[in-house]
């Protein structure tokens, strides 16, 4: 190896050292349902209620009273919730084609089509039987991209292996290194890639009970409710 070659090796070596902090970020392992605390903005939304909502909390306010309100408050959110629900159960979702949408909110379908479309930019390998990998090299234009630090990610990190896990019972599982499913809850492009590959229909690759409770329609009707 040249000098210049190792030169650049280290100065490599450096950079990747010093953001190892900022891309370790974009690789989430073991955090289940993440998709949700990408944003504070809830929780300011919460704040801004509790100071000047209807029923506002002030500095001068005995804890009683502030426990009073905020429970008013609680209880109104969850019947609004739920009366948004039930309204949701009864839409029909026209802008999927999917027969999952009647049984998915809004945020749930359009994740699950999100990575139903990207399937189509994404390559394939069986490794085994039971194995697979799956990768997609392009990345796009780099000016889309929402930070220059996706440029320095190396090809590498970009290829998942899916694997198939048979029961005892007979029921057939996929596991994907990528985690999406147990941080977004809902199957990933490399498992619809693969479905793909095997000539699954697309009106069977998924089922409802794929997809993370928090997506049902039916979840958000007794959410908060005493039932069983």
């Amino acid at each position: 190896m040249s000098k210049e070659a190792a030169t650049a090796v280290f100065a490599w070596k450096h950079t990747h050292r010093d953001k190892e902090p900022k891309l370790a970020g974009y690789v989430r392992h073991g955090v289940k349902n993440h998709t949700g605390a990408m944003t504070t903005s809830p929780t300011e939304g919460q704040n801004v209620h509790i100071r000047h909502g209807q029923d506002k909390i002030g500095v001068k306010y005995q804890s009683h009273k502030a426990m009073r309100r905020l429970l008013n408050r609680i209880q109104r959110n969850l019947s609004l919730r739920q009366q948004r629900a039930h309204a949701e159960l009864a839409r029909n979702t026209l802008f999927s084609n999917a027969w999952t949408r009647d049984y998915l909110i809004r945020k749930g379908q359009a994740l699950l089509d999100r990575n139903h479309a990207k399937r189509l930019h994404i390559k394939s390998a069986r490794l085994a039987g039971d194995e697979f990998i799956m990768w997609n090299f392009d990345i796009g234009d780099w000016l889309d991209l929402p930070h220059p630090l996706y440029q320095v990610i190396p090809n590498f990190l970009r290829i998942c292996k899916i694997k198939l896990v048979t029961e005892n019972s007979g029921a057939n599982y996929s596991k994907c290194t990528c985690g999406e499913r147990e941080g977004v809850g809902v199957p990933c492009a490399g498992f619809f890639k693969m479905c793909d590959d095997a000539g699954v229909a697309n009106n069977e690759m998924v089922h409802p009970c794929m997809v993370d409770v928090r997506y049902l329609k039916l979840y958000h009707t007794h959410y908060g409710a005493k039932t069983n």
